[in-house]
C-alpha cells in the first residue's frame, strides 16, 4: 500500500471545460448494465449523475464553490480525466449551463486539482479510484463487489490490500468477492435463459443465509436451482421475488433451515415463501412447546362434549379445575395485543 500512497501528483488550477468524466468509474457499473450500454459517453454519464440526489451538493457549491481539490489524470496537453470529484464536476457544469452568477471570490469555471501523471498504470488507476472515493457518497453493493473482484482478479492485489483501500475488514472483502463470483455464474445463467442482466440481483447472493449457502451453493446443480428461484419460471412467477421484503430471501433463509419444509417448497410451485414460513413457525413452536401438539385433540374433544359429559366434568373438581385453567390461559392468548 505504500506504493499507492506515495504516487506523485501536482496541484494546479484547471478549467472544468478541460476535464472529462471518468467513463470507467466503478461507482456507476450497475447503471451501465441496467441501461444495456457497453460503455458510457460523457453526456450519458453526466445525465446519470444528475439523476442522483445532488440538490444539497448543488446548494453548497452554488454558495461556497468547490473547496477540496478534485483528483484528475493528465491525458495530454491541457486535457484531464476526473478520478475523484465527478459529482462536483457535474454540478459545476450545470451551474454554468444555467449561467448562474458565482458569489464574489468564487469560480464555477476553475477548480483546484491534484493531477496524477499521465503514465500512471491501469492497476494504479483502479486502486486510486477506490481509495479516493472511499468515505464519499456510498456505493451500491454491486459496485463495491465488482470493484473488489476487478482489483483482486484483474489487477492482482491481495485481499488484504483491497481491504485497506476500501477501509473494510478482510472478511467483508472475502465475502463480497465470493458473492460476486456467484453472480458471475448467475450472469451466464441469465444469458442462457435470455434474461436481461440485472445487477440488483447481486444482493440475493450477498444476503444469502448460511443454510442457503450450504444447501445450494456447493454444487452446480444447487446453484442453478437457486438461480431458477430468483428468476421468472415458465409460468412467469419468481418464487423468491424480493430480498428484504416479506415473502422474499430473508424469509427463505429461515425456511431453508428445515429440510422437509424446504423440499415441500421446491416440489410444489403453489407454495409461497410465506406459506412455507408459516409451516416453519408451526413446527418451530411445536419443538419448543411440545404439549401444543395435543391441543388439536383437546379442542376436538371439548367441542364434542354432550350435556351429560359436561355435567360429569363439573362434578369432578380436579378435571374441572384443569378446564378452568385451559380457559384462562386461552383467553389470555386470544385477548393479548401482541
Amino acid at each position: 500500500m505504500s506504493q499507492l500512497k506515495s504516487l506523485e501528483y501536482l496541484q494546479k488550477k484547471i478549467s472544468i471545460k478541460n476535464i472529462a468524466l471518468d467513463l470507467e468509474n466503478p461507482r456507476y457499473n450497475d447503471k451501465l448494465i441496467e441501461r444495456g450500454y457497453k460503455k458510457w459517453t460523457d453526456k450519458e454519464l453526466q445525465e446519470v449523475i444528475e439523476e442522483e440526489d445532488v440538490a444539497e451538493l448543488t446548494d453548497s457549491i452554488r454558495e461556497l464553490g468547490v473547496k477540496d481539490p478534485v483528483w484528475v489524470i493528465g491525458k495530454g496537453r491541457n486535457s484531464f480525466t476526473m478520478i475523484e470529484g465527478s459529482r462536483r464536476l457535474v454540478v459545476l457544469r450545470g451551474l454554468l449551463r444555467q449561467k448562474a452568477k458565482a458569489p464574489r471570490g468564487i469560480s464555477y469555471e476553475i477548480v483546484k486539482a491534484n493531477v496524477l501523471p499521465s503514465n500512471i498504470s491501469q492497476k494504479e488507476i483502479d486502486a486510486q479510484r477506490v481509495i479516493l472515493q472511499t468515505g464519499k457518497k456510498k456505493w451500491e453493493p454491486f459496485n463495491v463487489a465488482s470493484a473488489i473482484y476487478n482489483l483482486v482478479k484483474n489487477d492482482h492485489y491481495t485481499i488484504e490490500e483491497v481491504a485497506t483501500m476500501m477501509q473494510e475488514s478482510v472478511s467483508f472483502c472475502k465475502k463480497e468477492l465470493a458473492s460476486y463470483q456467484l453472480y458471475i455464474q448467475f450472469k451466464k445463467f441469465m444469458k442462457k435463459k435470455k434474461i436481461q442482466e440485472d445487477p440488483r440481483k447481486y444482493t440475493y447472493f450477498q444476503r444469502a443465509g448460511t443454510s442457503v449457502v450450504d444447501k445450494f451453493f456447493g454444487t452446480q446443480a444447487g446453484k442453478e436451482k437457486f438461480f431458477g428461484l430468483i428468476t421468472p419460471n415458465e409460468d412467469g412467477i419468481t418464487r423468491i421475488p424480493t430480498v428484504a421484503l416479506q415473502g422474499g430471501l430473508m424469509n427463505f433463509n429461515t425456511i431453508a433451515q428445515n429440510e422437509n419444509i424446504l423440499k415441500k417448497f421446491l416440489k410444489d410451485k403453489r407454495v409461497t415463501v410465506l406459506d412455507a414460513l408459516d409451516d416453519y413457525k408451526g413446527l418451530n413452536i411445536q419443538s419448543s412447546l411440545p404439549w401444543i401438539k395435543k391441543l388439536k385433540d383437546v379442542a376436538k374433544g371439548l367441542n364434542q362434549l354432550g350435556t351429560e359429559d359436561m355435567r360429569r366434568i363439573k362434578k369432578d373438581s380436579t378435571v374441572f379445575t384443569q378446564i378452568k385453567r385451559i380457559y384462562a390461559g386461552s383467553k389470555a392468548i386470544v385477548e393479548s395485543k401482541d
